[in-house]
């Protein structure tokens, strides 16, 4: 090499190439595209199959909730609403995702229990310990391989009426110094209350059209209480159905009922508790007769007479039902139960006398309801009647404000809702 050769040597003229380093940044650069366009593409495709699977949730639990009080019904509505919005059987509910239980408003608390349930919780999970989780597709670049998802829906019959009410296809007539608690509805085509009535905040006074209501002097509450709003009558319409259910033994009655139905002619004065009686023909309950955890149908009319008490009772009737004074029917313990302690059925009337105690009850007549004055205690007690109901004076309507479940009607009344 001569002097006057200024060329550098091969090896320090590759060190000072920068060719190299362009390549090594663009692929820095392609691995951060690679994540950042993987991230947005398998993250769109997560939230995707995640609403899909809330919406799979929110769909079961609201199909379960019209099947209570049948528990074996409401957890297979469930399961059969999460199929049909799980083609690909990719989060079907594996034991215990499918949940009955109670639900508090005020708590804002689910706790799991299948003794007189009004909610149901749906919970769907894809997760690696299921062998279920959603796989990632360019994320994989970056060794991030799948998604863990999971969604809960919990659904409740909010209660309407939890005190309990005087429901009426009919007209609604009362007269006064009644007091009415904790949630409890009076409702009838037309409703005429007397004097010196009060209605506490969150009771209801209803009717379809308002022009038909009438009060007389001193009422308080009852602006607060109006509303103008339409019923359907569902007890109404199971009265035959729960009849003839009786009858036949099918009928779906509270699980003290272990024997019968026994077919008789007249009913024991003293009947054997745990017993489903059907008489044919005529039944008087004696004049201070006490039984526990009996139930009476009776082919014609059933007569309860004077000083009787009556507790975990099923009274029904293909005729009139008739209860006399100073008679108690039903306990106290059933908010606490979560379901009515006692049941009245009636195609025909059903008429009560004066110092009724009436705890934890429910009452449907294809005909008319009426009551006398001085009703020692009403709590609890929903009536609802295809004719009229009438009602006196001096009495306290109080109730259960979380509301109670029916172990004979399957009907219910409340608002299906998502809670949670």
């Amino acid at each position: 090499m001569s002097a006057g050769d200024k060329s550098a040597p091969a090896g320090r003229g590759f060190l000072r190439g920068e060719e190299g380093a362009a390549t090594a940044f663009g692929l820095f650069l392609a691995v951060i595209f690679l994540a950042v366009g993987g991230l947005a593409i398998d993250y769109a495709y997560a939230n995707r199959v995640r609403t899909q699977m809330q919406t799979a949730s929110d769909a079961a639990a609201i199909a379960a909730l019209p099947k209570l009080p049948d528990n074996d019904a409401a957890l297979s509505a469930a399961r059969q609403y999460v199929a049909l919005n799980d083609p690909g059987d990719q989060f079907a509910p594996q034991d215990g995702d499918v949940a009955l239980g109670l639900w508090s408003d005020s708590t804002r608390k689910f706790t799991e229990t299948a003794v007189a349930p009004n909610a149901v919780r749906v919970s769907l999970k894809r997760e690696e310990s299921r062998s279920n989780a959603l796989p990632t597709f360019l994320l994989k670049l970056v060794n991030f391989n799948f998604w863990n998802l999971d969604v809960e829906t919990i659904a409740a019959v909010v209660p309407e009426c939890a005190g309990g009410g005087l429901i009426a296809r009919g007209s609604v007539t009362g007269n006064s110094n009644n007091r009415f608690y904790d949630d409890f509805c009076l409702y009838g085509k037309s409703v005429d209350i007397g004097s010196n009535n009060f209605f506490e905040k969150g009771t209801e006074l209803s009717l379809p059209d308002l022009k038909y209501f009438k009060e007389r002097n001193n009422n308080n509450g009852t602006q607060e209480a109006l509303r103008e709003r339409k019923r359907e009558f569902k007890l109404v319409a199971e009265v035959d159905g729960i009849l003839k259910g009786i009858e036949a033994g099918t009928a779906p009655l509270p699980s003290w009922v272990t024997q019968g139905p026994l077919y008789v002619k007249a009913l024991p004065r003293y009947p054997v508790r745990n017993t489903l009686y059907v008489v044919d023909g005529d039944v008087v309950l004696k004049n201070g007769l006490d039984i526990e955890e009996v139930a009476i149908l009776a082919l014609g009319d059933l007569t309860v007479r004077n000083n009787s008490n009556l507790a975990s009772v099923v009274l029904a009737a293909k005729g009139a039902i008739s209860v006399a004074s100073n008679v108690r029917i039903g306990r106290t313990g059933y908010c606490s139960g979560g379901a009515f302690d006692s049941y009245i059925v009636s195609r025909g009337p059903v008429d009560m006398g004066s110092n009724i105690d009436l705890t934890g009850v429910q009452l449907a007549t294809k005909s008319d309801f009426a009551f006398n004055s001085n009703v020692g205690g009403i709590d609890g007690f929903f009536a609802e009647a295809g004719g009229n109901v009438t009602f006196n004076s001096n009495t306290e309507f109080y109730g259960c404000n979380k509301g109670v479940a029916s172990d004979l009607f399957m009907s219910s009344y409340g608002k299906y809702r998502m809670v949670m």
